[in-house]
């Protein structure tokens, strides 16, 4: 993902970029759904997993609302 993010930059294509880290926001939210309702897992392998999945979105998070202060919301 980074690295087609990188290209779409160089590229000033900056709506998709926003795109593309929004769509793995909410793959990931759907991720961390399954998850929590896998009856395979443990408890504990749900936590873990839930745990680096979160911060993976926040991560995310936090790169959209930089994105927004650079170039303003929806561009």
């Amino acid at each position: 993902m980074t690295r087609r993010a990188v290209e779409l930059i160089k590229s000033e294509r900056m709506l998709e970029v926003r795109q593309l880290y929004k769509s793995r926001w909410s793959d990931l939210a759907d991720l961390r759904t399954n998850i929590a309702f896998d009856n395979e897992l443990t408890s504990g392998d749900k936590a873990n997993i839930d745990k680096v999945l979160r911060a993976e979105q926040e991560s995310i998070t936090e790169i959209l609302a930089k994105y927004e202060r650079l170039y303003g919301p929806g561009k």
